[in-house]
């Protein structure tokens, strides 16, 4: 949800907003069923790739929450920020856009489909572990990140000393 956030965020101020970098970005209906959604991430889960005790509070508040829990799930499956892509494309925003060639739930293509709405520049990394894959393999993400980081920071550099 964060890349959802920040999108929404740099197309209502694009002037405040220096450039993106999305990591399996929510932000198009999805096609995967909530109940291939939870198997998934048990398998994550199981893997070790992911927090027991972050997945055991979230749990906690479904279970508290249910109907609440299972509202916000549907309406990130339908979640369609087209219209913020491209204002983030119109508006000039350096943006990144990374993905797993393993990820099941944004899939590559609806990750390179946002990569064109916002006019930026798609990463795809191989097989490295699904959705969550930077949970289990933090050093990876760092790296990832900061290269995506520089280019964009590189322009905004470039940019504001002209």
């Amino acid at each position: 949800m964060g890349a959802a956030l920040a999108l929404r965020a740099a197309a209502d101020d694009p002037a405040a907003v220096a450039s993106l970098v999305l990591f399996a970005p929510a932000g198009l209906p999805l096609t995967k069923t909530l109940a291939r959604g939870f198997g998934s991430f048990a398998r994550e889960l199981a893997s070790g790739r992911f927090p027991f005790r972050v997945a055991l509070e979230g749990a906690l508040e479904i279970v508290r929450a249910p109907r609440a829990a299972l509202r916000v799930g549907s309406d990130v499956r339908q979640l369609d920020l087209r219209e913020a892509m491209e204002q983030v494309r119109r508006a000039g925003i350096p943006t990144t856009v990374v993905s797993a060639l393993s990820d099941t739930m944004v899939t590559p293509a609806a990750a390179r489909r946002m990569a064109e709405l916002t006019g930026g520049r798609l990463v795809e990394l191989p097989a490295v572990g699904g959705h969550l894959w930077m949970f289990g393999d933090w050093s990876r993400f760092r790296g990832v990140l900061a290269a995506a980081a520089t280019p964009a920071q590189t322009r905004a550099t470039s940019t504001a000393s002209k």
